[in-house]
């Protein structure tokens, strides 16, 4: 499909992409497409949250399973993935590959086989890798942007920098890690959340609870440690465009060395989380954690006792598609693990 003329450098697509599953090269990988990074097992951080929750989900969800389902394309997505596209690269970008349908929620006048008729119209005339958005998601992904674009307190908090830069290392102990940051910048790094909100709670109470809910500081630093690689990764000459190594032939490659070069010189950097509604009013909400904050070193701390479960497991059961088993201990009840006062109230008088 075509694209805007001037691409932004992290967005730039890899005229080889992975046809098969594969393991990637330790190194910093600009316009790696999602598929691809997906498809290699090293862990990121959604693997190491389902390991703290058990050695079976993790293996469940992983390919090592057989019996894995395939994750569908859903319209949740589809609207996230649009998102990330508008507030990361900007409209031009986005433009280039969603499309805004042909009738909105007001259009009460069609009926149900016109309205069929136009979305078919409308899709027939989708190029290569274009998706067709509802008016209203395409106009609510829109309005999230303005509401970046206006307040001033979130003006250009994802602005600049590199888009989806993908890292991938190997720790000592042998056990490889993957990091895709939504946004590198040179003194920090963006990541977008959307949040469903159901409720319509004040969308900054709505945030927290997420955070905690769905363990957002485990995210944070891991990223955090796939930055820090960088800097041997880079100083090793490992920085690709898609899956191919960089050359100095490569568009912009002097320029995006020297930005890498920048990032890795800054030890002390932030991570700043921007939560994103998925429906109902545009909307954003933004918070950072600043070098030492307490929350990463907690987080550090389970990502070991994640990467040990792996370790213990891949070594007990090996990574051949051998079913992962719970290990659960059988115990004698622990009353204080029950809700107040069940079980332990007196016995009535007969």
């Amino acid at each position: 499909m075509p694209k805007p003329t001037a691409a932004p450098a992290a967005t730039t697509q890899s005229s080889t992409a992975l046809s098969t599953r594969q393991q990637l090269a330790d190194g910093i990988y600009l316009g790696l497409p999602a598929d691809d990074y997906h498809a290699d097992d090293a862990l990121g951080s959604s693997n190491l949250r389902d390991l703290l929750k058990g050695a079976n989900l993790f293996w469940h969800k992983s390919r090592m399973n057989p019996k894995r389902r395939k994750e569908k394309k859903t319209d949740a997505k589809i609207v996230g993935n649009a998102t990330h596209r508008l507030l990361l690269d900007g409209k031009e970008w986005f433009d280039a590959e969603y499309v805004r349908g042909p009738y909105g929620p007001d259009d009460d006048h069609l009926s149900g086989p016109e309205k069929g008729a136009l979305t078919k119209a409308a899709k027939k005339g989708l190029m290569e890798g274009q998706e067709l958005l509802t008016q209203e998601d395409y106009d609510f992904v829109v309005g999230c942007k303005d509401v970046l674009d206006s307040d001033p307190k979130l003006r250009g908090c994802l602005d600049n920098g590199l888009s989806e830069v993908s890292i991938f290392w190997t720790r000592v102990d042998g056990v490889r890690c993957k990091a895709r940051h939504d946004k590198l910048k040179v003194r920090g790094i963006g990541d977008i959340k959307t949040i469903a909100n159901e409720r319509e709670r004040p969308l900054d109470e709505a945030c927290y609870l997420d955070f905690s809910t769905y363990r957002y500081d485990i995210p944070a630093a891991h990223y955090s440690e796939g930055r820090r690689q960088m800097a041997h990764l880079l100083a090793a000459g490992k920085v690709f465009v898609g899956a191919e190594p960089m050359t100095k032939d490569d568009k912009d490659a002097d320029k995006i060395l020297s930005f890498l070069a920048q990032c890795v010189a800054v030890k002390n950097f932030g991570f700043q989380l921007v939560f994103i509604p998925k429906k109902g009013a545009p909307d954003a909400w933004s918070t950072v954690l600043s070098p030492g904050h307490p929350v990463l070193d907690s987080a550090a701390r389970d990502i070991e006792t994640a990467i040990e479960i792996y370790k213990d497991a891949a070594k007990r059961y090996g990574t051949d598609g051998k079913r992962w088993l719970p290990d659960h201990e059988i115990e004698e009840l622990d009353v204080n693990r029950l809700p107040f006062n069940f079980g332990r109230l007196p016995a009535r008088a007969r």
